[in-house]
């Protein structure tokens, strides 16, 4: 029997590293969720640091929703139509924006911590995710 979309997403959370600019930033959370549900991730620019991260995004958009619904192909969703396993974007614990995954009520975000969740209530918009 298959996993479910919500057993597959605890056992990524719990194996993920905590966030690094370099080696796990939010971008490589939400690519390495894509990479385990859709068998493929998006090339992700190596970044250092936020201002290095910013200037990619920029390359690639006008903001991180823009450079996220560039680099997936896919529109972004309200926040209010997300399921289980959709990349999210909700506020960064250090300000600005981040990409998450919906895991339910709440959105799963990488901090220097690990990960950690915020109330979906606070997710802007979505990115479907195809399981």
């Amino acid at each position: 029997m298959p996993q479910s979309i919500a057993s597959r997403l605890t056992d990524y959370l719990g194996a993920c590293p905590p966030f690094d600019w370099a080696a796990h930033n939010c971008t490589h959370f939400a690519a390495g969720w894509l990479q385990q549900v859709e068998g493929a991730a998006p090339n992700l620019p190596a970044v250092a640091g936020p201002v290095p991260a910013m200037r990619a995004i920029w390359r690639l958009g006008t903001d991180l929703a823009d450079a996220t619904t560039r680099v997936l192909g896919r529109q972004p969703l309200p926040a209010a139509q997300a399921r289980v396993g959709d990349l999210v974007q909700v506020p960064a614990p250090q300000g600005g924006q981040a990409l998450g995954i919906c895991a339910g009520r709440t959105a799963a975000l990488i901090t220097p911590a690990g990960v950690a969740h915020v109330d979906m209530a606070a997710a802007v918009q979505c990115w479907a995710v195809q399981a």
